[in-house]
């Protein structure tokens, strides 16, 4: 058994790794879970929302609003964690059906972070357009992650 062969089948093809590859992958990935912070427990979240940007930094219409990205960390300033949220991402609720429905533009979107540990979070978010050009962080906020029901 010390030549266990198993496919790994991907998008591109067929690969063979050794069950002593295996391990050591399946070792390597724990280990970068442990150092990166913690698969946490699936059962906590913190839900966040805020004020959809209407303007770029030099005061003229946004008009390429691409998505938001998300820092957060567990100490004030300390962002260890980022989640870039495309406008298309199915987990953005922008006035829950997307839009104002008298005028049409989005006002305020809703997120909500799972996968968390029980804890207080602090976290800043940014708006970065089609260029991939990105605004200042927004203030930070604690939330504490509480328990899904």
């Amino acid at each position: 058994m010390t030549n266990q062969v198993m496919d790994l089948i991907l998008t591109h093809g067929v690969f063979y790794l050794s069950m002593r590859e295996i391990n050591l992958l399946f070792f390597l990935c724990l280990m970068t879970i442990f150092f990166i912070g913690g698969c946490g427990e699936p059962g906590y979240a913190v839900k966040l929302a805020w004020n959809v940007p209407t303007t770029n930094s030099d005061g003229t219409t946004l008009s390429d609003l691409a998505g938001y990205e998300l820092s957060f960390g567990t100490s004030p300033g300390n962002y260890s964690r980022k989640i870039l949220i495309p406008l298309r991402d199915k987990s953005l609720d922008c006035n829950g059906s997307g839009h104002d429905q008298e005028s049409d533009i989005v006002k305020r979107c809703n997120y909500t972070v799972t996968g968390l540990r029980e804890g207080n979070y602090y976290f800043v978010i940014s708006a970065y357009n089609s260029r991939g050009e990105k605004s200042m962080n927004s203030n930070e906020v604690m939330k504490t992650a509480l328990r899904i029901k």
